[in-house]
């Protein structure tokens, strides 16, 4: 039985022609790299004290609870859409031609984290806006950890037991170790002030365990930015640097909330880089330019078409168990059809059906551009398109299940950046996101 997983990086990039079995790229751009496979307590309360126990029993047996963490990667993937499609709607100027690359799943993560910190109104919004209603505090923080423990337990349990390394059963690997042609490592940090660390929530520093880390930003904050940023780097093997810029991290900074999320594939069908040419390729506006286009020939891959979409579908499988747990699926806009009516359409409902009527068939070629694409942004727009506005509004953001007596403190910013590389032999991708919450000056003085 195979779960889902942890991520998905997606881009709007380029667009390609079918013409019975030839496949070219050509004008007008669609591609979306997606990471696809196939307790008591109401939904706002805090996790207490004594509960963290009962959350690590749930992940030790988390195969019972595959309901649970099945809605939870459901709820992931419906956030990912909504958030695609809400970033291209807040986005500014003509933006037809604009390349667009950022990974869901590093925001999720991190907005997952900061919903467990959550309370009361935030936290119901936030239950809201990610699809998390039907889980709750609880159920959510169990199928998170869940998660966690197959990939740093049961994984590395079993792959020694059967001899196969780096066997795992999520696809994925915080150990950063290759896992049959490919590795997804996604790692998230909370730094918390010192000075205020009498505040935290015990049982929630006990659930997160090494996940949380003390740090003097009264004093070191420069070189708490810097560590930070040494930290994102070196996750994501040099891809995002310099996350958090000068002056992002201040003595007035109470806590950083950071992901760091990195992926390289092989493709199941590499290309041969002795067919690597210059060929035409036609932007939305009609305009011509010459890129280097990757060739592949003769080659079966998994097609369809969605009548929802109005588009054909193309997956591009990297190496893995069965050559499918991992795939890049390329979407064809037919007719008139444009980028952006396709995005709109696009649903966790209408991409199930298309896969299961994907069939594999030969191509006589596939042509692909080889791109190199990195992008970076401020989420609070977005997110107040997404009714979260309410954690960048000091007095009305709530996060005090992580520290309660520290109510009405607001993130100041969200940032988010990544990176992604396409060429003969895979894929590389990496992206990290940040939320940065600072203190009331007034309000605390240290030593009192």
């Amino acid at each position: 039985m195979r779960r889902a997983v942890c991520g998905q990086w997606t881009g709007r990039v380029v667009w390609f022609v079918q013409k019975r079995e030839k496949m070219t790229f050509g004008c007008g751009v669609s591609l979306l790299v997606l990471v696809l496979f196939p307790a008591s307590l109401t939904s706002a309360e805090c996790i207490r004290e004594g509960q963290e126990s009962e959350l690590v029993a749930a992940e030790q047996n988390a195969v019972e609870n595959s309901e649970i963490i099945d809605e939870y990667l459901q709820a992931s993937f419906n956030f990912s859409l909504t958030m695609f499609r809400t970033l291209l709607s807040v986005q500014n100027g003509d933006t037809v031609n604009d390349n667009l690359i950022f990974s869901p799943h590093s925001v999720w993560q991190a907005l997952v984290l900061t919903y467990l910190a959550s309370d009361g109104e935030t936290s119901e919004k936030m239950e809201k806006a990610m699809n998390l209603g039907g889980l709750g505090k609880v159920k959510t923080a169990m199928a998170y950890n869940a998660i966690k423990y197959f990939e740093e337990v049961v994984v590395p349990e079993n792959s020694e037991q059967n001899g196969v390394d780096d066997m795992d059963f999520l696809g994925a690997s915080d150990n950063g170790k290759a896992n049959k042609g490919y590795q997804l490592d996604s790692v998230n940090k909370i730094y918390f002030d010192t000075h205020l660390r009498d505040h935290l929530n015990p049982a929630m520093t006990r659930f997160l365990g090494e996940e949380i880390k003390t740090v003097d930003f009264v004093n070191d904050a420069e070189n708490q930015r810097l560590k930070i940023n040494q930290f994102v780097a070196e996750l994501t093997r040099g891809k995002i640097k310099d996350l958090l810029s000068p002056g992002k991290i201040s003595p007035q900074t109470l806590m950083a909330l950071v992901n760091a999320a990195y992926f390289k594939g092989q493709w199941l069908h590499p290309f041969d880089p002795k067919e690597t040419r210059w060929a035409n390729f036609h932007l939305s506006n009609g305009e011509m330019v010459n890129v280097p286009t990757m060739h592949l020939e003769d080659t079966y891959f998994p097609i369809g078409a969605s009548r929802e979409l109005e588009a054909g579908i193309v997956e591009l499988p990297y190496a893995s168990g069965d050559g499918r747990d991992i795939s890049m699926f390329i979407v064809i806009p037919s007719g008139t059809q444009t980028i952006d009516d396709i995005l709109l359409k696009l649903t966790p409902e209408n991409l199930r059906t298309a896969r299961m009527h994907m069939g594999r068939k030969q191509l006589s070629l596939l042509a692909m551009p080889k791109f190199k694409l990195e992008d970076s942004f401020e989420l609070t727009p977005i997110f107040n398109s997404m009714d979260l506005g309410d954690l960048f509004v000091a007095g009305s953001a709530n996060l005090t299940c992580l520290a309660p007596r520290l109510g009405g403190l607001a993130l100041s910013s969200a940032d988010h950046k990544a990176a992604i590389e396409v060429n003969e032999e895979g894929t590389e991708a990496a992206a990290a996101t940040a939320f940065i919450q600072l203190r009331w000056v007034e309000r605390f003085q240290y030593g009192k």
